[in-house]
Order: C-alpha cells, then sequence, then structure tokens
C-alpha cells in the first residue's frame, strides 16, 4: 500500500493529477493508514478540481470512520 501511495504521490508531484487520483482509487477503498491517506489526498485532488461536494463527502466519511487513524479523523474535521 505504502508505495502504491508513494507513486501516487510522485506522480501528483509531476504534475499528472488525473493519473494519480486513478492510482489512489483502489487505494483508498482498503483499510489502513495508507488508504487513509489515500482518501485524504483525493479529497485535495477533488478541491483542486473544484467538486468542492466530492471533497466534502470524502473528508467527512474519514472523520467518521472509526477504524482511521485519530490524527487523520481529526484532520478530515478540521
Amino acid at each position: 500500500q505504502s508505495e502504491l501511495l508513494v507513486t501516487s504521490l510522485d506522480k501528483l508531484d509531476a504534475g499528472q493529477v488525473g493519473r494519480a487520483n486513478e492510482d489512489l482509487a483502489p487505494l483508498a477503498e482498503q483499510s489502513g493508514g495508507a488508504a487513509v491517506a489515500a482518501r485524504l489526498t483525493r479529497a485535495g485532488i477533488a478541491l483542486q478540481n473544484g467538486k468542492p461536494a466530492e471533497a466534502v463527502a470524502i473528508y467527512d466519511a474519514v472523520a467518521a470512520d472509526g477504524d482511521a487513524p485519530q490524527p487523520y479523523r481529526d484532520l478530515a474535521a478540521v
């Protein structure tokens, strides 16, 4: 999971936002810290792409996810 997350972040850094978002989608459906980070990253991409409602839905889901690490839940709730 971590390797896929890092690869996706490298794509973001290179300006390949669409590709990164596609790569993050299956990871975001899994569990664990890397999956939650992928969800938060996808929320940021949604905001960047002018989709605030989509971003808010992702943030709300992370904030309500009792299995997500507390720091991520706190970040999503801000």
